[in-house]
């Protein structure tokens, strides 16, 4: 999961396909608009327009994120606290901007 397609999102996309060993049908890309949705969906990448807040997280989440899952924040207008506390009720460990949630 990332959260976030500005230009950070686009420009560690090589990186995390590269070093985290997913495929590009593994990730989805939950971000407030449709800009550049293209380039997600031309890439294999599932894009979901749905501005995350502190009141939707969990609701906007939950169908996309289970047990396991890593979710980058590379969006600034997103709570990592929020997204910290959505990851640690679902299990996780908290790595900076990266979470993973329990296994």
């Amino acid at each position: 999961m990332i959260v976030g397609w500005g230009c950070i999102a686009k420009a560690t996309l090589p990186l995390i396909l590269r070093h985290v060993g997913i495929s590009p049908q593994q990730i989805t890309v939950v971000t407030a608009d449709n800009q550049d949705k293209d380039i997600a969906i031309k890439n294999g990448i599932r894009h979901i327009a749905n501005p995350l807040t502190s009141k939707n997280t969990a609701e906007v989440m939950d169908p996309l994120v289970k047990s396991g899952d890593l979710i980058v924040n590379l969006s600034v207008d997103v709570s990592s606290v929020d997204l910290a506390r959505y990851a640690l009720k679902k299990g996780s460990g908290l790595y900076g901007y990266l979470y993973r949630t329990g296994r």
